[in-house]
């Protein structure tokens, strides 16, 4: 494939294929944000937890935390409880998702847009959380992939195989999409872009957001639906 058009690494979207191939990796930006969110002696349902990267980095710097994670893919989850996750497997996009209790924080942190049904998610999770809901998309409007749409192609966001992501927003989209879910009120931080995508600073990105950031994380607080 030429570098417009990346190889694909998976012959289709499978999540016991990906997880099995799938290397540590440095942390991205997103779970130094996240972290600082979260208070000690707290629960967390991590929603989409897949190998528990964010939890392995919030349990050194968070203490007292009861994490607990979901996740469609067996081969993910025996990494997270390699790690120490308490875990269970459960496919979100289902029906019969439930969550049955409530918690501190839910995290639903690079999910939301591999799901056609993000709005059932967000809804399940609607009176679960009793301090925040924490979210995090990647940005469509980001400005790489403006260019590309000049060009007269589609971005490229995904990493292993085209069907990655089925869901696209800019951030002022998912600011709106937010909204038309019920939650009109949130916090919203971008957490990397413009001009070095892997770094945390300079943080240029967060002048100009929807242009400049490649994903953001949005806080809801309990009590602000």
């Amino acid at each position: 494939m030429s570098k417009l058009y990346p190889s694909k690494l998976l012959e289709n979207m499978d999540y016991e294929a990906y997880w099995q191939i799938r290397q540590g990796r440095p942390y991205p930006p997103r779970v130094y944000e996240i972290t600082p969110l979260i208070e000690s002696n707290s629960s967390v349902l991590d929603i989409g937890c897949g190998d528990g990267e964010l939890f392995r980095y919030a349990k050194d710097k968070v203490s007292r935390l009861q994490w607990e994670g979901v996740d469609i893919s067996e081969t993910a989850l025996r990494k997270s409880r390699a790690a120490g996750m308490l875990c269970r497997q459960g496919d979100i996009s289902k029906s019969d998702f439930q969550i049955h209790q409530t918690y501190d924080y839910i995290v639903i942190s690079e999910v939301l847009e591999h799901i056609a049904n993000p709005e059932d998610v967000l809804s399940k999770a609607r009176g679960h959380f009793r301090k925040s809901l924490i979210l995090t998309v990647p940005n469509i409007a980001y400005y790489k992939h403006r260019f590309r749409m000049m060009g007269g192609r589609f971005p490229v966001q995904w990493q292993w195989h085209p069907s990655e992501h089925i869901r696209f927003w800019s951030l002022v989209d998912f600011d709106q999409f937010l909204k038309e879910q019920g939650f009109p009120k949130f916090r919203k931080l971008s957490t990397n872009g413009f001009p070095y995508e892997n770094a945390r600073s300079p943080m240029w990105h967060r002048l100009w957001p929807n242009l400049l950031a490649e994903g953001a994380v949005y806080v809801i607080s309990a009590g602000s639906e």
